[in-house]
């Protein structure tokens, strides 16, 4: 049985890359795929039948066979899942109607951008990760434990990043980007595991060494950061595991201290 299933866009590859510099006991046996784009996932893209996540779209669904032998899902025989979904937000702030417009904080002055209101920014993220979220949570229903991962940051590279006001606002629009799209998913009650802080530059952008070598890739991390990602990885499931080990400590002892006839069956000699 798998313990560890990471799947979801493009950026799953980086993360497989990465899982053959390291050894993670923890997450092991370990398997990882890349089974849809990130356009693929902002649309419905799987219904659950009977408990069993079916996917719709025909190209998901050949990959997720490809990947496990089977182009279902069940979350009852997964224990952990992690998502590679919802947090890349590249084709968000690559958009150009960034040299339009911005969030209203930088918008006006001598930008000159329409104003982006609070509530119209949040509804196009929440638009962005609705289907993550759907699956995310639906995964969590059945008993899978969840949770999301981090992106790379932007590009300092990207053409949309060279001129200094479309800089400003396109790294201002990926940073609420994240923020919000992270609150939506822990609204959800699904964890995140952020990019950590070591792979930004002083700017913002994805650290040089962790960009891929083809300098045509504009998005994706390379080994090193799958590297960065799968160790952020192992402690939050390290943390998660020390929670549930202390819930369950914590359950012992209300049950050994409870009158004895109060007691579960398997505690009553305890004194």
């Amino acid at each position: 049985m798998t313990r560890t299933l990471i799947i979801g866009d493009s950026h799953a590859i980086v993360l497989k890359a990465g899982s053959a510099w390291l050894s993670m006991p923890r997450l092991e046996p370990l398997l990882i795929g890349a089974v849809a784009t990130a356009n693929d996932l902002m649309k419905p893209f799987f219904e659950a039948r009977d408990g069993v996540i079916e996917f719709t779209d025909a190209e998901v669904r050949r990959r997720v066979e490809a990947l496990m032998g089977t182009p279902s899902l069940d979350p009852r025989e997964l224990e952990w899942v992690g998502l590679s979904m919802g947090m890349h937000d590249t084709f968000f702030h690559r958009d150009e109607m960034w040299t339009r417009m911005a969030p209203v904080a930088l918008a006006g002055g001598d930008r000159r951008r329409l104003p982006v209101s609070q509530a119209a920014f949040a509804a196009m993220v929440e638009a962005f990760v609705e289907w993550p979220i759907r699956f995310a949570r639906t995964l969590a229903d059945g008993g899978a434990k969840v949770f999301v991962i981090g992106a790379p940051p932007p590009h300092r590279t990207h053409p949309g990043m060279q001129d200094p006001d479309d800089r400003v606002v396109r790294l201002a629009v990926s940073e609420k980007y994240r923020t919000l799209a992270a609150r939506a998913f822990s609204a959800a009650g699904i964890s995140v595991v952020q990019t950590p802080a070591t792979a930004y530059d002083p700017d913002g952008f994805l650290r040089s060494d962790l960009m891929p070598a083809r300098t045509e890739d504009l998005h994706h991390g390379n080994a090193k950061f799958g590297v960065y990602m799968l160790r952020e990885i192992d402690r939050f499931m390290l943390i998660q595991e020390r929670v549930e080990a202390s819930r369950r400590e914590q359950a012992r002892l209300r049950a050994a201290a409870a009158p004895e006839e109060d007691r579960p069956e398997a505690l009553r000699s305890v004194s």
